[in-house]
C-alpha cells in the first residue's frame, strides 16, 4: 500500500510539472485568424475589443487606410501595412510596445503581419487616441 501512494505522489507530482498552465492553453489574446481580408477584419476587431477600442471605429480607420490590405503601401510617404504606420517607425513601435506588452506574444517584426499591426496600433489609441490617424 505504501509503494502503491508512494507511486500516486509521484505521479501527481509529474502531471503538475507536466500541466500546461492555463495561459499558455488559453490562446485567445493571439486573436488568431487567417491573414486575409475577412481574417484581417476579425484580427483588427479582436485586438480592438480587448485593448478597450472602439472596434467599429477601428474597421473604419483600417478601412480607410488600407481596405484592409495587408500588404498596402503608400509610396509617397513610405506608409505601410492595414494601419499604414510609416515604415521608419516602425521598428522602434514594435521594439516599444513589445517591452511594455510581452504577454501578448504577437510580435513580428515585418509591417505586413496583421496582428503585430493591429497590437501597436491599438495599444497607441489606448495609450493616446486615434491623433496620428486624424480619427
Amino acid at each position: 500500500m505504501r509503494k502503491f501512494l508512494a507511486c500516486l505522489a509521484v505521479s501527481g507530482i509529474l502531471v503538475g510539472f507536466m500541466a500546461v498552465p492555463s495561459s499558455a492553453r488559453d490562446r485567445s489574446h493571439f486573436c488568431t485568424y487567417p491573414n486575409d481580408v475577412a481574417g484581417t477584419k476579425k484580427i483588427v476587431s479582436c485586438f480592438a475589443k480587448k485593448f478597450g477600442v472602439d472596434p467599429d471605429k477601428a474597421r473604419a480607420i483600417a478601412w480607410r487606410e488600407s481596405n484592409f490590405k495587408r500588404f498596402a503601401w503608400n509610396h509617397s510617404s513610405d506608409c505601410r501595412g492595414i494601419f499604414q504606420h510609416m515604415y521608419s517607425y516602425w521598428p522602434g513601435r514594435v521594439q516599444h510596445w513589445a517591452k511594455k506588452l510581452r504577454h501578448w506574444h504577437v510580435w513580428h517584426p515585418y509591417w505586413y503581419n496583421p496582428r503585430a499591426q493591429a497590437v501597436v496600433t491599438m495599444a497607441m489609441v489606448n495609450h493616446g487616441g486615434w491623433g496620428p490617424w486624424g480619427g
